[in-house]
């Protein structure tokens, strides 16, 4: 089962992925309070760096719970899966006891498989299933390993961290002021993963006891480049012209307009593969 208010993250996905199983059942505030039916296929278009709520994908399928009553036979419940609405139902009875208002009470759930399966005394099994024996009632688990997904996941992160609202910052920056970065150009959504990609943020540290250091150097002059820079916090400083003028600029400058449009084609291949 999974809480209506999980996040669809990475570690989420991944916990979904190892169940080996094709529904699971949706609860909200106790787990007797079945809400909604998770189907894994509805998960092909959610990207786990967006962190979708569970909640926004079941709202749009919007799959119907079947709800059966404990004494239901097994003729009857091969029959209601037969009408096509539902091949997995969530099993409940009428609890009277004590002395509050009876309620229904959920014992569990009940599958076209699991009907199958009674009927003709035998496992029907694939290569995830982790199922109880019809004989002998002890679980039976084929794949004792469980499969790792990091080989899915970029494990490296950015060295770098700022802050979310600094990230935001660069993000609406771009979008707005450099014309190469705007929606007509880059998706809202491309452009913040390029941000948050490892390889993107950057720190340089001053060394003042070596000011000539090569690594002070963003740009030299003469020697190409194939980059753009976004300065988020600190200074640089800046000698431009035949003249050879020296100025400072601050956060929210930005350098190397033309290694983006000199390279556009590349660029936007980078863009995609990121």
């Amino acid at each position: 089962m999974i809480h209506i208010d999980a996040v669809l993250d990475f570690n989420t996905m991944s916990e979904i992925m190892e169940s080996g199983y094709t529904r699971i059942p949706v609860y909200d505030a106790e787990l007797s309070n079945i809400v909604d039916i998770l189907y894994v296929k509805d998960l092909a278009f959610v990207d786990p760096d967006d962190c979708t709520t569970l909640k926004t994908v079941t709202k749009f399928y919007n799959h119907p719970v079947h709800f059966v009553f404990h004494d239901t036979k097994l003729d009857a419940m091969l029959e209601e899966f037969k009408k096509g609405k539902s091949h997995l139902a969530i099993v409940q009875k009428v609890n009277n006891e004590g002395e509050g208002d009876p309620f229904y009470e959920v014992l569990g759930l009940v599958t076209l498989e699991d009907v199958i399966e009674e009927i003709i005394k035998s496992e029907i099994l694939d290569e995830s299933d982790l199922y109880t024996d019809n004989s002998n009632r002890k679980k039976v688990d084929p794949n004792k390993n469980k499969r790792d997904f990091s080989a899915f996941k970029h494990e490296r992160e950015s060295q770098v961290k700022i802050s979310p609202q600094l990230m935001l910052a660069a993000h609406r920056f771009l979008a707005t002021e450099v014309s190469l970065f705007n929606p007509l150009q880059i998706s809202d959504k491309v452009l913040l993963r390029i941000l948050k990609h490892p390889d993107v943020i950057q720190e340089i540290k001053f060394n003042e006891n070596d000011k000539r250091s090569q690594q002070h150097y963003l740009y030299q002059r003469g020697k190409p480049v194939d980059f753009f820079v976004l300065i988020l916090q600190g200074r640089v400083e800046v000698e431009a012209g035949n003249e050879n003028m020296m100025f400072e600029t601050g956060p929210f400058s930005y350098y190397g307009v033309m290694a983006l449009t000199t390279c556009l084609g590349e660029y936007f291949t980078l863009l995609f593969y990121l």
